[in-house]
């Protein structure tokens, strides 16, 4: 049996595999659920580029990959190197007519990690693998309105409105190596152009002190004439170095 200290070395190597990811938010359309309108990323594919900050030239290639199966959002988010090869794929199931994640499972081909969760109503189901072999298992509690990061983009769309006048939103996000939720605060910055488009400018930044020293707050640019599509992300990225520190990246979309 692993040890308290041993439990949480697997899961920080693991988070290798998971990490604080970017949220890519691209077209936010109405979706009904039941009586309840929902604004939710629109399905299709959106390709788009990662630059280490400073650099020119992109370090990675990638999509996002959204299908809907009636109120279940299946989002998969992909890296390559520019040669094709594949290093991280992330996917995720939310239910949007409950706004909850109901599964995730991401696999870091560069580091050999698979991280399998499943959630239930008020607990999280984990696994960690390092190829074939199970290093970890467990299950920790996972309170109403948390989320995992891929599904910021759901909570995004869902509450643009409100956002979009101003008003703060704190978001509480469950980060796998601490198996635990964080407060995040996502606000709106203000409006500029971009590429002679007008944009809005957000920032989701932790609300902890001591969060704040390790982690710099995101930027996102959005598209204000209706479509809301997401422009750029800059902030850390989900894919891990060789020596495994998580990339800060800026991530633009396809046609920005």
């Amino acid at each position: 049996m692993k040890g308290i200290a041993g439990k949480k070395s697997v899961l920080a190597q693991a988070a290798r595999a998971v990490g604080l990811l970017p949220a890519l938010w691209v077209i936010l359309l109405p979706v009904t659920a039941g009586s309840s309108d929902f604004r939710a990323v629109g399905e299709g594919v959106y390709p788009f580029l990662a630059y280490r900050l400073e650099e020119k030239e992109p370090a990675y290639k990638g999509e996002i990959q959204v299908k809907r199966q009636g109120q279940l959002s299946i989002d998969r988010h992909i890296y390559r190197t520019p040669d094709g090869t594949t290093v991280l794929e992330v996917e995720s199931v939310f239910d949007l007519s409950v706004q909850r994640p109901v599964s995730f499972m991401s696999r870091d081909y560069r580091h050999g990690y698979i991280v399998k969760a499943g959630l239930s109503e008020e607990s999280f189901d984990y696994k960690v693998f390092k190829g074939e072999e199970l290093l970890d298992e467990g299950q920790s509690a996972f309170p109403a309105a948390t989320f995992l990061w891929p599904n910021l983009m759901h909570v995004i769309a869902n509450n643009w409105d409100p956002l979009g006048k101003g008003e703060q939103m704190l978001i509480h996000l469950f980060v796998f190596s601490r198996k635990d939720s964080f407060d995040f605060e996502l606000r709106k910055i203000g409006h500029e152009e971009h590429q002679g488009k007008p944009v809005t400018r957000m920032e989701l930044a932790p609300s902890s002190m001591i969060l704040k020293l390790i982690v710099d707050p995101a930027q996102m640019l959005f598209d204000s004439t209706g479509s809301f599509r997401m422009l750029e992300y800059v902030g850390r990225g989900a894919v891990y170095s060789e020596e495994g520190h998580a990339e800060n990246l800026r991530i633009v979309l396809a046609g920005s």
